[in-house]
């Protein structure tokens, strides 16, 4: 279980070990209900830490810092305290249900269950504006059951970028790793149900 502190290390595992050795390492803290949460999030190149923030989350844009504040894409980490284990996988499972099996997979990511989803969304049209240029967007997301903690990391770009861009959104989900792991039998089973039709 995690009590005071969650570590998250992003960036490292899909990365090249030139682009991994780029990164910079940014520490996010969170209080949430008396208990800190400390983040370690690896930014990449040509992206910051949005002066934006809320209780429980972060954002990362695609922003150098200090240039104008007109990103085109960013990332969302958020920490969301569940009541144990079993209700942050809970919290996964509902959300597959509403997910075409297209769209995600299962796997396992920092030592813990995860689900990650890729889709195109529409943006709805604005009431008396412009028709929008480009109403589509790649909207990327992973949940994690870390312990008795839900780790989602959230983002979304122009369905039109190109694979580098996504790439990036790819190795900020794909490395998040923790302070602790969960047992490798446990998190291989929970892994299994999760991908189990719905009845």
């Amino acid at each position: 279980m995690i009590k005071t502190s969650l570590a998250v290390a992003a960036l490292v595992a899909l990365a090249a070990p030139v682009f991994a050795q780029d990164v910079e390492q940014r520490s996010m803290r969170f209080a949430i209900s008396k208990t800190e949460y400390v983040i370690d999030v690896g930014v990449p190149p040509g992206w910051s830490v949005s002066p934006a923030q809320s209780r429980n989350s972060r954002t990362i844009v695609n922003v150098k810092s200090g240039e104008p504040f007109r990103p085109t894409a960013q990332i969302q980490v958020y920490v969301e305290p569940r009541l144990d284990h079993d209700d942050a996988v809970k919290q996964i499972r509902e959300f597959s249900s509403r997910t075409k099996s297209a769209e995600k997979q299962f796997t396992q990511i920092g030592g813990w269950p995860a689900m990650q989803v890729m889709r195109e969304e529409v943006l709805p049209q604005p009431d008396n504006a412009p028709p929008l240029d480009n109403p589509k967007i790649l909207r990327m997301q992973t949940l994690i059951a870390v312990g008795d903690t839900l780790v989602v990391v959230s983002g979304k770009l122009p369905s039109q970028s190109g694979p580098a861009l996504k790439q990036e959104f790819r190795n900020i989900a794909n490395s998040l790793s923790f302070g602790s792991k969960g047992d490798p039998a446990a998190v291989k089973n929970t892994i299994k149900a999760l991908q189990a039709p719905v009845d």
